[in-house]
């Protein structure tokens, strides 16, 4: 645009929603857009406890081609996924947990998630 104006894509996935700009900080020669989170909403993805959605070691976050948000618990073991409606991670079933059984992980390193949604 000629005037210089920047907009900005608000994601309704997330949970975000358009408003007026009071209250808003731009930062850092206006490339930064810092939002103030609606009252009484969920916790933020990272708070300032240094949590990830309310995981304190988080090994590892994947995202799949739905853009659904996995992260790889270090403490628990467990695999867990992001739940919008309940705004939280939820441990994914039957995959998971400190040993050494089938589907169980011992000191788990990463994961990964391939083009067609498996989650390795």
């Amino acid at each position: 645009m000629s005037n210089g104006t920047k907009h900005y894509l608000l994601d309704g996935l997330a949970g975000w929603r358009a408003g007026t700009l009071s209250g808003t900080v731009l930062g850092n020669g206006g490339s930064v857009l810092t939002l103030q989170p609606v009252p009484g909403s969920g916790r933020p993805l990272v708070d300032a406890a240094g949590s990830l959605g309310g995981v304190v070691s988080a090994i590892n976050v994947a995202v799949d081609s739905q853009d659904r948000v996995y992260i790889l618990d270090g403490k628990t073991c467990h695999v867990k996924r992001f739940d919008r409606c309940l705004q939280q991670f939820v441990k994914l079933p039957c995959i998971g947990g400190m040993g050494s059984e089938a589907r169980e992980l011992a000191s788990p390193q990463g994961m990964a998630i391939s083009c067609r949604d498996d989650l390795y």
